[in-house]
């Protein structure tokens, strides 16, 4: 058999006596208004219609019977122009041995969440509602539609059928098919690594884990959104390897690649688990999320310092002793505070470095498998690997107690950004701190009252502006003790009237 078949095709015999699937591993139909439009417009253009073709691209497929495919790359472009084709059938019945079997069954078959929908359009597109992306694309090509002439739309339907032509590239089993798959998104860009680690982890399940497998990541969708990117990476860095997020694709493909099928679905129910970990590190203060009492002082603490480099940390450590986040928590609410926020001795980099050895120190110990291992077996020894790997790792950037009182003593505030005002502010426990400008923090003329407890003239007092050796954080000082920020234990223990002078 030849490795594969490249052809081109017009697009009414590519659909012609054939059924194609959309895999479970494929995004759902994507394109947005804007896209359908311009694909209209260059398709129907004068510039295209009198050179007499015009080009829809490459479409990938596995075969699987004579008449029979995979869509493996290419979905957006044939479901956008099924339903063209539908919208024109409504006026040109003809048209509808392009979108129905004999069997009553669509010529494309699309995933569960799009195959209800996509069938009724097929059978009443004027009933199209914008309530989903498939309905806004049959919007945008019946508004298309009604502003051309009736004798206008039997052409537009040969145009479609006749002068479209695609490259069809058929391979000859699923892992040439992913290959081609992998290597024009890759190139081309259109999907991220996300849709990328989607997709390989569905084409490498088993059928019989395929379902939940696919479930599974559809709520990991739904739950992170946005933050989809970042969780994996930090996933990756927590249980396999420090990876960046433009390598991560290629990182899990290789890991996927030396694991046997039936390990996807524990790999898959793993990132589950941790991404509604994941979910709770980003919003511990939201009621609605499942966070430890204990934890969640410290990790609302690490949300507003915007410390995000220690995330595979407490990944980690969440998943293999979860009764001692609170100590990870605070550990990370240290460093960050002593390391970054305070001395700026540490950048960023070194600091997700030193999280990222330490990460694989416990794996090393542990002799960790993501896929084959059992966390809840692990136990003390989870703790102990734990407490050894932080203590190598991260012990040497907690900054001494003398070094940070020294630190702290010699800032000027006047060159801090917003975050070290934030930070200021919730060390003097005030309200709103976010929101306070450095006036708010360290008063730049102190009142009378304030000069004369300290027995200092109003002039003598001017070599303390801007720094925060001042009589508002003196006279918080009692409160301060019982704070939950810990940096506050070391400062308050040691700071009074008479340091001041």
């Amino acid at each position: 058999m030849t490795w594969l078949q490249a052809e081109t095709v017009r697009l009414g015999d590519l659909l012609r006596g054939k059924s194609f699937v959309i895999p479970a591993f494929q995004r759902g139909y994507a394109w947005g208004p804007e896209q359908v439009q311009a694909l209209l417009d260059d398709i129907f253009s004068p510039r295209y219609t009198d050179l007499g073709n015009y080009f829809l691209g490459a479409v990938v497929l596995e075969q699987e019977s004579p008449n029979r495919f995979r869509v493996v790359d290419g979905q957006q472009r044939l479901v956008t122009a099924s339903l063209l084709l539908a919208a024109l059938a409504v006026k040109n019945t003809a048209l509808k041995s392009f979108l129905w079997l004999p069997s009553g069954n669509p010529v494309l078959q699309l995933r569960n969440r799009d195959s209800e929908v996509y069938g009724k359009l097929l059978k009443d597109p004027p009933k199209a509602r914008k309530s989903s992306p498939l309905g806004q694309a049959m919007v945008v090509l019946r508004t298309f539609l009604d502003s051309q002439p009736a004798k206008a739309q039997k052409k537009l339907a040969f145009t479609l059928l006749e002068q479209c032509e695609l490259v069809r590239i058929v391979a000859p089993d699923g892992g040439r098919a992913f290959q081609i798959f992998e290597t024009l998104n890759q190139r081309g860009l259109e999907l991220s690594a996300p849709d990328l680690t989607k997709n390989k982890f569905l084409w490498s399940a088993t059928d019989e884990a395929l379902p939940e497998v696919t479930q599974l990541w559809g709520k990991l969708e739904d739950l992170l959104a946005d933050e989809l990117p970042r969780f994996l990476r930090h996933f990756w860095c927590a249980f396999v390897e420090p990876v960046s997020q433009a390598q991560l694709y290629e990182a899990v493909r290789r890991h996927l690649d030396a694991r046997a099928p039936e390990q996807v679905l524990e790999l898959t129910r793993a990132l589950w688990t941790s991404a509604q970990h994941y979910q709770v590190l980003l919003n511990p203060d939201d009621p609605q999320v499942s966070c430890p009492a204990r934890a969640r002082r410290p990790l609302e603490l690490l949300k507003s310092f915007g410390a995000k480099t220690c995330r595979p940390l407490l990944l980690l450590g969440w998943r293999l002793y979860p009764q001692e986040l609170s100590w990870l928590a605070r550990l990370c609410e240290v460093i960050t505070v002593r390391s970054r926020l305070l001395t700026g001795s540490v950048t960023p980099a070194a600091l997700e470095s030193a999280y990222a050895r330490t990460c694989r120190l416990v794996r090393e110990r542990l002799a960790l498998e993501l896929g084959v291992s059992d966390f809840d077996a692990f136990g003390v020894s989870a703790l102990m690997a734990l407490n050894s790997a932080v203590l190598a790792e991260l012990g040497p950037l907690v900054v001494e107690d003398k070094k940070l009182l020294s630190g702290f003593k010699d800032l000027r505030l006047n060159r801090l950004d917003q975050r070290w005002r934030t930070f200021l502010g919730q060390l003097l426990d005030l309200e709103q701190s976010d929101q306070l400008e450095v006036k708010h923090l360290l008063a730049t003329d102190l009142p009378s009252s304030h000069l004369k407890a300290l027995g200092l003239s109003r002039a003598q007092s001017q070599r303390w502006l801007h720094s925060p050796a001042n009589i508002t954080f003196v006279e918080s000082g009692g409160s301060l003790e019982q704070s939950s920020l810990e940096i506050n234990h070391s400062l308050t223990k040691d700071w009074d009237l008479e340091s001041l002078k």
